[in-house]
């Protein structure tokens, strides 16, 4: 995983990413669509369905990765965790941190 520039996800969402990571086995990304994988049977599942996986070892090497996909993603990008095959908490809906930026 590449560094960034220490740039990341603003606050409320830095909190709930870096509590998802604390449980999380992989990160993966596919066009807009960025998943914390909670448990070794989503992470294979994930895996089969042809996702490229990253393995969380260190957090914030994990953390920086996940900023870096968000960034380079559209404007329906999203961040949820995944656990038993299913879609189990949603840390960054579609639209939200945009919808938070506006707001400031």
């Amino acid at each position: 995983m590449n560094q960034t520039s220490g740039e990341t996800f603003k606050e409320p969402f830095l909190e709930k990413i870096k509590r998802a990571l604390d449980d999380a086995v992989s990160i993966t990304c596919a066009d807009h669509r960025i998943y914390v994988c909670l448990d070794q049977e989503t992470h294979q599942d994930q895996k089969d369905l042809g996702y490229e996986m990253v393995i969380v070892s260190d957090k914030q090497a994990a953390l920086d990765q996940l900023y870096k996909w968000f960034e380079a993603s559209g404007s329906l990008r999203f961040i949820s965790t995944i656990e038993r095959k299913e879609i189990h908490r949603t840390l960054i809906g579609q639209c939200e941190y945009d919808d938070e930026e506006e707001e400031d």
